[in-house]
């Protein structure tokens, strides 16, 4: 669980061993409010279900305590736990209710949330059921009662047994099985059963009509339209993700504009052609369509990105029409037209497509899309040889595995080489390898290696057991298998796969700069004697402990240094730190206690917003020096020392080795400016 202002979000139930699930009142005297992700944790985006059951169907009954509210992803925390036979919440819940083993909200009646074994109530007048009220319930058959007003387009996705609906409402028909909105003849329900006949009263298909249904072979009549019926921005399409399709056909005058996710998840699919009408082949169209062999692609439409062909192994053929000028199958890449380029050629990588274990990137390849290295197959050694600035930019390689990944740059590229942040996410790699060739492009951080090119979250880390820079390279060297700035020691990245429970560093390191951010491995670190400057370096990352080795020589710590941690409760300064930066401890929720060792120290400030201790969470500080000293931090200024912490600091410890008593414990509110 997570906790945000004394309230507690639960995240997760990770044991799958029991059957009754209690979400409680309160944990550690918070409330419970809100509940996010699925049954194991996991993110329930996802929509991953285990073949043949759920995230776990072992679940029988849920208990929902007196706090818990709706949040964003309460209705698809439980999806995939099929089996559940029992839903109830506290009498004392000022939120919610539970009847006939549906739960409701008490602001406006409206049903969200049925397992297998709800009844809809037939006594609500205007019953309202809302976006993914019954996902994933295993019934056979539904029954939608006369008083029932309105149902999203998504309360019924991924139903995988429902083979009979029937329907009393005068807004909604029931023709063979498919639920249908009359107002726009859209069906949103369909039975699940393996060859399903659309019937002619269909005039629109929304977005999770067919998905986790058992569908094999489809075929979509001419002029059906496949779209949602609410704005674009509300849902993406999911219509046919996670189902047991194998064949679909789209009769001419088939309307089907963007992909959405539509065919997300669809592992039996093995080949298919998009209808004329298609523009835009969406992110994560095909993802994870383990037996997709070929594609056609019609000359209207775009690829948004290349994550939409991610985790296709036995993808080898996409079919473009000759005459169309925008894309082309070559070299086993889906390859781009660059309309800004004078030549117009073929020379942007959407997606590689190649299953071969060795895999250069073809020289002509001058810029790359979003995700273009996304989820290969069967390559287990990647040179990205190019002839483009941006050697690596954002998200351009994404859930990858490699045994090495060399991220080659033009040959005395005069501009250097660009290293955009958050460029190889979500990947395993045994060794990256840095080429001679690398320069810097500017003298700005952003278009450099550092963490931030690994990592832009604690869920898209990516791990890298090492790391080699070629002999010859002016700029960068590996150190210990670390990426190290030649020129000042700096270090720039530690691979996560090198980290053990304790971090140290080669003596040659002078620097930390962005080398641990966002890193959920990190847990406890030493600081070697040698390190002069931290800026950036820990910032949202897990670390729980910091030491300083003895004859340290650190001079600074800038910028956010160890701004972020959950983990890190007390830290001790060392004394020949002169200098802090802005926002060092900002943000450390459960950092109570700072000690500072150098009564000479000059603080970072620029405004209320802009200086050392801005949301800062400490209750104490023991500071070795005068009451005087630790006022001259502030400028003896009582305004601009209100500026700094949250509210939190109760007392300052001065260790005043000058006087009789040499420490003494002084309440904020009792300093005399």
């Amino acid at each position: 669980y997570t906790t945000s202002s004394n309230k507690v979000t639960i995240t997760g139930i990770k044991d799958t061993n029991f059957t009754n699930v209690v979400i409680p009142d309160e944990i550690d005297g918070m409330p419970v409010v809100n509940i996010e992700g699925t049954i194991k944790g996991t993110s329930s985006d996802c929509f991953r279900v285990l073949e043949g059951g759920g995230y776990n169907p072992n679940i029988k009954s849920i208990y929902f305590g007196a706090n818990v509210a709706i949040g964003n992803r309460f209705r698809t925390a439980f999806f995939g736990s099929s089996n559940i036979e029992k839903i109830e919440v506290s009498k004392d819940n000022p939120n919610l209710y539970s009847r006939n083993n549906c739960i409701f909200s008490k602001s406006d009646n409206s049903l969200v949330l049925g397992i297998k074994t709800s009844v809809i109530p037939t006594d609500i007048e205007n019953l309202k059921i809302t976006s993914f009220a019954f996902i994933g319930a295993s019934f056979e058959s539904i029954h939608i009662p006369s008083n029932v007003k309105s149902i999203d387009e998504t309360a019924f996705a991924f139903n995988r047994n429902l083979l009979t609906i029937t329907c009393d409402s005068p807004n909604y028909e029931v023709v063979d099985n498919f639920l249908i909105d009359k107002t726009n003849s859209a069906a949103f329900i369909a039975p699940s059963v393996e060859y399903p006949v659309i019937p002619s009263a269909v005039k629109q298909i929304l977005s999770y009509t067919f998905s986790g249904k058992k569908a094999k072979k489809v075929t979509i009549p001419a002029n059906v339209k496949l779209a949602s019926i609410t704005s674009p921005a509300s849902y993406t399409m999911y219509t046919f993700s996670l189902s047991d399709l194998e064949e679909i056909t789209f009769e001419e005058g088939v309307v089907f504009a963007k992909t959405g996710r539509a065919f997300n998840d669809c592992t039996k699919l093995k080949q298919i052609e998009l209808p004329t009408s298609c523009t835009e082949i969406s992110d994560w169209a095909f993802y994870n369509c383990e037996s997709l062999e070929a594609i056609k692609i019609p000359n209207n439409a775009t690829i948004e990105n290349g994550r939409a062909f991610g985790n296709n192994p036995k993808l080898e053929n996409v079919y473009f029409n000759s005459d169309n000028t925008k894309y082309a199958f070559k070299d086993k890449c889906i390859v781009k037209r660059d309309t800004n380029s004078s030549t117009a050629t073929f020379n942007t990588l959407v997606t590689i497509v190649s299953h071969e274990k060795d895999f250069k990137l073809p020289s002509y390849i001058f810029y790359m899309v979003t995700y273009a290295i996304c989820a290969t197959t069967g390559i287990e050694n990647l040179d990205l040889y190019n002839n483009y600035d941006y050697t690596l930019h954002n998200n351009m390689v994404y859930n990858c595995t490699f045994k090495t990944l060399r991220v080659q740059s033009k040959e005395n590229n005069p501009s250097g080489t660009c290293v955009a942040g958050y460029s190889i996410l979500n990947s395993k790699i045994d060794k990256l390898i840095i080429p001679k060739s690398y320069s810097f492009y500017t003298s700005s951080s952003a278009f450099k290696f550092n963490s931030n090119t690994f990592c832009n979250a604690a869920d898209d880390m990516s791990i890298i057991n090492e790391v080699e820079v070629e002999e010859g390279c002016n700029d960068l060297e590996s150190i210990d298998g670390c990426i190290v700035e030649k020129a000042t020691k700096r270090l720039v990245y530690y691979p996560t796969g090198k980290i053990n429970e304790k971090v140290t560093f080669s003596d040659e390191i002078k620097e930390l700069y962005y080398c641990f951010s966002y890193n959920q491995i990190i847990k406890e670190v030493v600081i070697g004697k040698n390190i002069t400057l931290i800026s950036d370096a820990f910032r949202f990352s897990s670390l729980s402990k910091v030491t300083f080795e003895e004859g340290s020589q650190l001079k600074e710590i800038n910028n956010m240094a160890f701004a972020y941690l959950d983990n890190l409760t007390e830290i001790s300064i060392p004394a020949s730190v002169t200098t802090f930066g802005n926002g060092v401890f900002q943000f450390s929720k459960n950092l109570k206690v700072i000690e500072i060792n150098n009564p000479e120290t000059t603080l970072y400030y620029t405004d209320s917003a802009n200086n050392t201790f801005y949301s800062c969470y400490a209750e104490r500080i023991n500071f070795n020096g005068t009451m005087a000293q630790f006022k001259k931090m502030f400028n003896n200024d009582k305004t601009r020392f209100s500026y700094a912490f949250t509210g939190n600091l109760k007392e300052i410890q001065i260790n005043d080795a000058n006087t009789a008593t040499g420490k003494r414990v002084v309440a904020v509110d009792d300093i005399i400016w």
